[in-house]
């Protein structure tokens, strides 16, 4: 079975999805806030960019950067920091009214943050 998955695996993909994946992680990220990572991948270098937006969408943080696609998640990472630092009171309000939301929940369970899909109980 690992062998057939295997085949649907594209390198470029799951390597550019890596980067985005880091940023996220990194920036607490998911469906529930303004958080956006896009990675480009042309002739082995990789190109991230960040997007951090206020909850009424009028403040906006745009950063990217390009490194070599084989640092993905390094790559991910220092941009996600770099993004923080810029967007710091966006992300104390983003963060402020999700602990707000999270109270209104049943049980004050979380409801974003990144899911990785797994295989065989190993991250895909």
């Amino acid at each position: 079975m690992r062998e057939v998955v295997a085949r649907l695996d594209h390198h470029p993909t799951r390597t550019a999805v890596t980067a985005e994946r880091a940023l996220l992680e990194r920036l607490e990220g998911g469906c529930q806030v303004p958080i956006a990572a896009h990675a480009a991948i042309m002739n082995g270098s990789m190109t991230l960019s960040a997007l951090i937006a206020g909850v009424d969408g009028r403040r906006l943080v745009r950063d990217s950067l390009e490194g070599p696609m084989h640092d993905a998640h390094r790559l991910g990472v220092r941009l996600a920091n770099g993004s923080r630092a810029r967007g710091d009171e966006i992300l104390k309000e983003i963060y402020g009214r999700a602990d707000e939301d999270r109270q209104n929940l049943p049980g004050g369970r979380r409801t974003g943050g990144p899911k990785l899909l797994t295989f065989a109980g190993r991250n895909a």
